[in-house]
């Protein structure tokens, strides 16, 4: 499937309605969408990395259906998908269940579906479609979560604001390894609702700091200059607002690179050697020193406690 990089700037008339029922079989080719016939503002904007894609929606006062048959002949039959609803609702309407799902909460899905969707006025709803088969244990959380709101919290607005930071990205080699830290941040969240949230115990004002830190987990050389200006800030700004939290940039960095190092041994299957270079490690030796000494135990301890018995 061959996917616009970003929506166009087309606005009114009749090329404006064209644009965006190409862009919405594009995107969502298991569904059948009815646009209102107003001028209200509509927009797709899209991106593939690998075999994941990611979509944000503006849609509004929308009817749509989902097919399962569409969705097997799309490819898109193993797939699963992540909807963080940023403002409105959209209310699902199931073969044997319904539900609404508000702004703030996040939604997971099987692709291959019969269901219908009715959005609000105001709706705005990001989306990442991926294969869980790669990783047993989001096989298992996707099929035990999937079809229930799960409530906002910091995994869960942390990984939001990473996906949405990946869709306004460049492309870089790492954006792969991004994504799947992305879903595995997500997916914790409902996995283990009980556990402290990724950002839980920090200030409401440094939630951008550290999204801006995950979206750039996988570059080795991202640090505190970089890091201040993505913020717009000055270095002595960026060492002072951190400098409150008793950290300084070049800790707080190293820190987000192992707590999400730390979820993705937990939660996935890939090698300890790709999770160091896909966290910005330069090989694993360097990342199991500074995980031992951040944790008091090796990447390779705890890989055998959360081995599957």
């Amino acid at each position: 499937m061959t996917l616009p990089q970003e929506d166009q700037a087309v606005s009114g008339g009749q090329p404006y309605w064209d644009m965006l029922a190409q862009q919405a079989d594009l995107v969502l080719p298991h569904m059948s969408v009815v646009l209102p016939s107003d001028e209200a503002a509509h927009s797709i904007e899209s991106r593939m990395i690998g075999n994941q894609v990611i979509a944000h929606l503006r849609f509004k006062d929308v009817v749509a259906e989902a097919s399962g048959r569409r969705a097997n002949l799309s490819g898109l039959g193993k797939h699963f998908k992540l909807l963080w609803q940023l403002a409105g609702s959209v209310h699902f309407e199931y073969p044997d269940q319904s539900l609404t799902l508000n702004a703030g909460e996040m939604l997971i899905s099987r692709v291959s579906m019969d269901y219908k969707i009715e959005t609000s006025a105001d709706a705005d709803s990001l989306l990442l479609f991926f294969d869980p088969s790669s990783s047993s244990s989001w096989q298992e959380t996707v099929h035990r979560e999937m079809a229930r709101p799960l409530p906002a919290n910091g995994a869960i607005t942390a990984a939001a604001g990473g996906v949405a930071a990946l869709l306004r990205h460049n492309g870089s080699a790492a954006d792969s390894l991004v994504a799947d830290a992305l879903i595995d941040l997500a997916l914790s969240s409902a996995d283990a609702p009980d556990e402290a949230s990724f950002g839980q115990s920090l200030p409401a004002e440094m939630i951008r700091v550290q999204l801006i830190v995950a979206a750039n987990i996988a570059e080795a050389g991202y640090g505190p200059d970089r890091l201040a200006h993505d913020l717009g800030l000055s270095r002595r700004s960026l060492y002072n607002r951190l400098g409150r939290l008793g950290l300084t940039p070049s800790d707080f960095i190293r820190q987000q690179r192992l707590d999400l190092a730390r979820r993705q041994i937990i939660r996935g299957s890939d090698s300890l050697t790709m999770i160091a270079l896909g966290h910005g490690f330069s090989d694993s030796a360097h990342f199991s020193h500074a995980f031992k000494a951040a944790y008091g135990y090796s990447p390779n301890v705890l890989r055998k406690r959360h081995a599957p018995h």
